[in-house]
């Protein structure tokens, strides 16, 4: 049984949303889970990481610039978010 309420329901984004054109939302809603890591743009690398893997590859992405630049005697600017308890492994990693 159809639900009589639905048929006249008309989606809109919230206006708490960072985003909002209409058009635009609706493409990007339409991706395909195989498709979301496509795109034309060679420079730019998208990937997908579980959950349970993100902490170990920020810490570890933090660290292994860290490690490259001081590698090739260069200066190195990272501008991160607020503290984190990530960092601390970071730091850990870097005094060893």
């Amino acid at each position: 049984m159809k639900d009589s309420r639905m048929e006249n329901f008309k989606y809109k984004i919230s206006k708490w949303a960072p985003f909002g054109d209409p058009a635009v939302c609706k493409k990007v809603r339409g991706i395909k889970k195989e498709d979301l890591c496509r795109h034309s743009n060679r420079d730019l690398k998208i990937e997908i990481v579980r959950d349970d893997e993100f902490a170990f590859r920020r810490v570890y992405d933090i660290f292994s610039r860290i490690k490259q630049a001081a590698d090739e005697d260069k200066k190195l600017v990272l501008v991160l978010p607020q503290p984190h308890p990530h960092y601390i492994k970071v730091a850990y990693l870097v005094n060893k």
